[in-house]
């Protein structure tokens, strides 16, 4: 069986047995030649009506992107297809990408752009302090940031290889880290109090996803919603992240 045919039994394995539970993004992608294939992408949504309420995430950092800009003809067209099923569309940009991300939020201000992991690119702050203001269709996913990073600064999901060592770590620096992160995160959040959504990605390591850490991340990030003004927790914990989806 084609792989794409095997994810797509999946989701709806998961769809029947759990409807709603799960939010569906498509992600397809080709090999060889330019990974974005607009044609197949809207053949697949229009074949499984309301299978998918997003798509990506489309993470530029990997190589079979390294040829693309999310700015290219073949984009556009997918972001189009996007537009016709209301699909958001969630992006990892990179550093040499800003004025591509300008363009496309302008050109397509119906589409909601999902975006994340931009807080280290030097144009961060331009998008945090001026793209949100100018882009009501740009939502920002604040992610594993959050939880903090070690001394060299990789993020502290990725700094360990167990959860125990990882548990242990993450509570010896809990006070610190949350007090850094507010300090970092709020006043951006409570700026564009609509467009913040709590964070959709974790990690890539199994044990990330072990049910006692990730009860440990829900409780650290419940204290950093906490620290949020009061008419803006909601919006931060959900509801923005189902407005995005309508």
């Amino acid at each position: 069986m084609h792989l794409k045919d095997k994810a797509l039994k999946s989701a709806k394995a998961i769809e029947a047995q759990s409807p709603g539970t799960i939010i569906h993004f498509l992600e397809f992608v080709k090999f060889p030649g330019y990974p974005v294939d607009p044609k197949q992408i809207d053949q697949i949504l229009n074949s499984n009506k309301g299978l998918f309420k997003g798509y990506g995430e489309i993470s530029l950092y990997l190589p079979h992107y390294s040829s693309v800009s999310p700015n290219d003809p073949a984009m556009k067209e997918l972001y189009k297809i996007a537009e016709k099923h209301s699909l958001p569309v969630m992006m990892h940009p990179l550093e040499n990408q800003q004025q591509a991300v300008e363009e496309i939020l302008g050109e397509f201000p119906n589409v909601k752009f999902l975006f994340h992991a931009m807080e280290r690119l030097s144009w961060a702050n331009t998008f945090f302090d001026s793209d949100l203001d100018k882009y009501p269709n740009a939502y920002y996913s604040v992610d594993i940031d959050i939880f903090g990073q070690d001394s060299s600064g990789r993020p502290m999901l990725a700094a360990f290889s167990d959860k125990q060592s990882f548990t242990l770590g993450f509570k010896t620096g809990w006070e610190d880290t949350l007090n850094k992160k507010v300090a970092f995160w709020k006043s951006k959040i409570e700026k564009h109090p609509n467009q913040f959504l709590w964070g959709t990605d974790r990690g890539d390591a199994a044990w990330n996803y072990d049910p006692e850490v990730g009860a440990l991340l829900e409780e650290y990030s419940r204290a950093f919603i906490g620290q949020l003004d009061p008419s803006v927790q909601e919006k931060y914990a959900y509801k923005n992240a189902e407005k995005m989806l309508e």
